[in-house]
């Protein structure tokens, strides 16, 4: 009696919080809307917002070097300066003719069995090459650009490297050989570090979001407290009451996944719209490939599943302490 007592002048007030239909009565009582004052979804989508732009960064990154490095692989440059002039102490100082020089080039990598396919640069693509840094007119036509081989290596051939270098300075003094080697090298380093930061940034997002779903949990505890003695007094157990609030946790994870990812994808057509003006060749391509979409797909249900879990466990954690 004194129990049902109890139970009576709990429920009395409590309207607001519980839903009094024979169908909830029949499924189990269940918590009400969460009057807390944090606005779980819109913080939830500013967190998708920025793990979908680093998402997108990393993914966009990581094509650019592999596009890179997959068009200098097995690729070297033959680089004759314009106005070579002989080492000091060899006989002959004059310079012999461009296209001397050129020719003996040729020579040497016709003749080589790692080379694939060689091939001069015309002097029109060097040009355009150059524009967008050096602009076009009469200027670029005066500097003394040099010429460039394209040298496409045979399967195999980067081991005879060395060797081919050798044979082409005897053959021309001064010329430069560039395997790219390097550089790659250095772009391949920059893009791990760049997709390693838009990880570290995925990381922090998705704590900060946990963390704004332990606040909230943790408010609606303290809205509805009279609410959950009165189910525990009805017999009912952590886990149902943990559920309820997962499930609300998760409606609003997956509200704000999918906000944040529609406010991403705006962004990101703004972006491109606004970057058309500039040459794409040294901009990388930043809406990824359909074959890149899935991950970013996957973001409304992230952010749903570590709401479920993340008020499922704090709500338990929680009533442990209360009892």
């Amino acid at each position: 009696m004194a129990i049902a007592a109890r139970i009576s002048a709990l429920a009395a007030p409590l309207g607001r919080h519980l839903r009094p239909s024979a169908e909830a009565m029949r499924a189990g009582l269940e918590l009400g809307r969460d009057e807390s004052p944090l606005h779980l979804d819109w913080i939830v989508g500013a967190m998708a917002f920025l793990a979908a732009l680093a998402m997108v960064g990393a993914l966009a990154t990581a094509d650019a070097a592999a596009a890179w490095r997959h068009g200098l692989t097995g690729t070297i440059t033959v680089e004759i300066p314009a106005a070579l002039r002989a080492p000091a102490g060899t006989p002959g100082s004059p310079a012999a003719p461009a296209d001397d020089r050129l020719r003996r080039v040729m020579d040497v990598l016709h003749g080589e069995r790692a080379v694939e396919r060689a091939a001069p640069v015309p002097r029109a693509r060097i040009d355009e090459l150059l524009a967008p840094w050096l602009g076009t007119g009469d200027l670029i036509d005066t500097l003394p650009v040099p010429q460039l081989v394209d040298v496409t290596l045979a399967p195999g051939g980067r081991e005879e490297l060395a060797g081919l270098k050798q044979r082409i300075a005897a053959a021309v003094p001064g010329v430069n050989v560039d395997d790219h080697e390097i550089w790659v090298g250095q772009l391949v380093h920059l893009a791990h570090l760049a997709v390693g930061l838009a990880l570290a940034v995925v990381g922090l997002v998705a704590a900060c979001a946990v963390a704004a779903t332990v606040i909230a949990t943790r408010a609606g505890l303290a809205i509805h407290h009279e609410a959950i003695d009165l189910l525990h007094l009805m017999g009912a157990e952590d886990e149902y009451i943990a559920d309820q609030f997962a499930s609300q946790a998760l409606r609003r994870g997956l509200r704000g996944g999918i906000i944040g990812l529609l406010l991403a994808a705006v962004a990101l057509v703004a972006f491109g719209s606004a970057s058309q003006a500039v040459d794409p060749k040294l901009l990388p391509r930043l809406w990824p490939a359909l074959d890149q979409i899935l991950p970013l797909l996957l973001v409304p249900l992230a952010t749903a599943t570590l709401g479920w879990a993340t008020a499922r466990r704090t709500v338990l954690h929680a009533l442990k302490k209360m009892v």
